[in-house]
């Protein structure tokens, strides 16, 4: 009987021994996928950032081309998305 105490004891503690490896290994791999994250996290924002000042650059051109439509229309006319210059 006291041989399968200490063996169900040293099977405890080698369980618990293994559980702690195995947390410390998520651990590490918690913080790598994190930092992994927030690289992530900062090139969106970089992206982002592009995007929304090539939308005001492309809205800013969209603007100049209709009012040079507008203030020029016999110079100039709109043909399949195309500008045409008629002379």
């Amino acid at each position: 009987m006291k041989l399968n105490r200490s063996a169900f004891i040293w099977c405890l503690a080698a369980g618990a021994i293994v559980l702690v490896l195995f947390a410390f290994v998520l651990q590490q791999k918690n913080k790598h996928l994190t930092n992994l994250n927030n690289k992530l996290l900062l090139q969106n924002d970089s992206v982002l950032s592009v995007n929304l000042q090539l939308q005001k650059d492309i809205n800013f051109l969209k603007h100049d081309l209709d009012s040079l439509l507008h203030n020029y229309p016999e110079k100039q006319q709109l043909n399949s998305g195309k500008l045409v210059f008629i002379k």
